[in-house]
């Protein structure tokens, strides 16, 4: 058994950078120049059998699952992204941090972040929660003037709402 020790890739740049939440995409990462995907075993150097370096290569999205990658070039790896199965209507965005494996174990961390989309809009439900509040406030200052008035003179807030007992002979007000 052959076990090679592998330094991790410089990863520097991820294409595209967000897909449907229910769909895949093929996702191409590039690699620094200094640190590539492929021909950089630390301790010696690769055969002309590139496909005992690069045959474990792998993507992992997060939490959403790992994907295994081709070499495109000695900086360029394709994988596609996972099947997160998840229903637009369920999320607004994840997003997701990628890290690659060159022996399929080991990841490298990296910056590349990608985003998984879906339907739910997160700022319209903001907007509910502006119009609620608005109409809360509303309804408040008018319990304020209300009050406000019945302290004043109770008569004038009767008069306000229209006192169906004025007109009534028969109707004893308030104390009689």
């Amino acid at each position: 058994l052959t076990y090679y020790y592998y330094r991790q890739p410089g990863l520097l740049d991820i294409t595209p950078t967000s897909v449907l939440a229910d769909q895949t995409t093929l996702v191409k990462i590039k690699s620094t120049n200094e640190l590539p995907f492929a021909k950089d075993v630390i301790g010696g150097y690769v055969t002309n059998d590139e496909r005992v370096l690069v045959s474990e290569i792998s993507c992992k999205f997060g939490d959403f699952g790992t994907t295994k990658a081709v070499l495109v070039d000695m900086n360029t790896i394709a994988c596609p992204s996972p099947n997160t199965n998840l229903l637009l209507s369920d999320i607004s965005e994840e997003i997701v941090y990628v890290e690659v494996a060159i022996n399929g174990q080991d990841y490298a961390s990296g910056s590349l972040a990608f985003k998984f989309l879906g339907s739910r809009s997160d700022s319209s439900n903001g907007f509910a929660w502006v119009i609620g509040i608005i109409i809360g406030a509303l309804i408040l200052v008018g319990l304020f003037y209300l009050i406000s008035q019945m302290r004043s003179d109770p008569r004038k807030l009767l008069e306000m709402f229209g006192d169906s007992r004025q007109n009534d002979p028969n109707q004893r007000g308030p104390g009689v």
